[in-house]
């Protein structure tokens, strides 16, 4: 049993006695031995205190229980469960705060409640509660009976909702633009194709119909179309500049 490998008590004493207790688990810790190792895991200032803790004992002279005990009351958190339930009902979704970040939260205050056994019920009455969202409510609301008692189906739920409104938020921003966007590097996907008038003071010309005063609404694709046949009418039929080019080097061959 190294000594670098027990854990080392700092922040909260609850967290230590934690993962104490995961380490005697780990390492099949016998009873008698637990004091001992919870001793070593304590700073040179730890141990002194827990020594005046105990006095006129020793802390190796003293059960594991007390010496636990002995530090819960000394460096525990004191809290008042009704004081951390009024916080507890007062834990809402912000605005733009995804389902799980929401749900991670609920759980750290009732952490403090001491709910116990009802645990699972006051999750998802606060979670109904603080949920924030209409849809996800009214999604919740048609759910059978069983399932709307099942604190996991409901979150199941709120995610999809939240799943499905970032699709349709996607789709809304799909919407055509003017062919001068497209040269801008800044085209959506969208409907189909529409004249739109023009903005500008210089006369633009419309590509689908060639009259001034307006632009032609394009979609990605037709654009990326449009460029594809043109590209191969240049691979498959020379320019006239290259044609030229070639007819004078031929001349001066001759």
């Amino acid at each position: 049993m190294a000594t670098g490998s027990i854990p080392q008590f700092s922040g909260k004493i609850e967290h230590y006695m934690q993962r104490l207790e995961s380490y005697f688990l780990i390492h099949k810790t016998d009873a008698d031995l637990k004091k001992h190792v919870l001793i070593m895991g304590l700073s040179e200032s730890q141990y002194e205190t827990l020594t005046d803790l105990v006095s006129p004992e020793m802390p190796q002279d003293v059960s594991y229980d007390n010496l636990v005990l002995q530090l819960k009351r000394h460096y525990g958190t004191v809290t008042n469960k009704m004081v951390e339930r009024a916080k507890f009902r007062e834990v809402k979704r912000s605005p733009n705060e995804s389902v799980t970040d929401f749900v991670a939260r609920l759980r750290a205050q009732a952490r403090s409640c001491e709910f116990g056994n009802v645990l699972h019920d006051n999750l998802l009455e606060q979670f109904r509660i603080g949920v924030q969202s209409k849809t996800i409510r009214e999604r919740i609301t048609a759910m059978a009976a069983e399932q709307q008692s099942k604190l996991q189906a409901v979150i199941d739920v709120a995610l999809q909702v939240e799943v499905d409104e970032k699709m349709d938020s996607v789709k809304l921003n799909s919407a055509p633009e003017t062919v001068s966007a497209v040269r801008n590097g800044r085209v959506n996907s969208g409907a189909r194709p529409k004249h739109t008038e023009s903005n500008s003071k210089s006369q633009a010309i419309c590509y689908r119909c060639s009259r001034t005063g307006h632009l032609a609404l394009v979609t990605v694709v037709q654009l990326r179309i449009k460029l594809a046949r043109t590209v191969a009418r240049e691979d498959i039929l020379p320019s006239r500049s290259s044609v030229k080019a070639q007819q004078s080097t031929i001349q001066w061959q001759k």
